[in-house]
């Protein structure tokens, strides 16, 4: 395990693979959050639900990748994004 991997574990909720502008690199996802709408008129936020995500886009090596990061256009952010939302859906329903 190299330096950065370990930095990873330790500064990272999960690492998960991905493919950014067809480049194989890893998301580091340092804080993820999903609540679902409920039935209620308080706001538009309670009513149809919303998620808080925060992460960082890595190299194979899991070095930051901001090299990456500018290449990136708005349907990748929104890919990526997808992918970790996938992550944890699917991780909720093995528990």
């Amino acid at each position: 395990m190299n330096k950065y991997q370990t930095q990873a574990h330790q500064k990272f909720v999960a690492v998960i693979d991905a493919q950014i502008c067809g480049i194989p690199c890893k998301l580091g996802i340092e804080h993820y959050n999903k609540v679902n709408g409920r039935d209620t008129w308080d706001s538009d936020m309670d009513y149809y639900g919303y998620t808080e995500m925060e992460w960082e886009l890595l190299d194979r090596n899991y070095r930051p990748a901001n090299w990456l990061v500018n290449k990136m256009t708005k349907a990748d952010h929104a890919e990526a994004e997808d992918l970790i939302d996938d992550f944890f859906q699917n991780r909720k329903r093995r528990m």
